[in-house]
């Protein structure tokens, strides 16, 4: 199952915390907007990492 991510706007405070564990580089974080974008693998470590929740699963898919 593959999981898709996406960060809360309201929860994060762009601290880039999650983009510097990114073994993808999969997370963008500019002018006060952060995305998670094509590049990612789903590995979930970002969600781990966030000490306020603001990366959260969106959809699992069934491939």
């Amino acid at each position: 199952m593959k999981k898709k991510f996406r960060i809360d706007q309201t929860k994060c405070t762009f601290c880039a915390g999650c983009a510097s564990v990114c073994p993808t580089m999969a997370i963008v974080i500019h002018d006060h907007d952060s995305t998670i974008n094509a590049k990612c693998i789903s590995c979930g470590i970002c969600e781990r990492f966030c000490p306020l929740g603001a990366v959260e699963i969106i959809q699992e898919d069934s491939k």
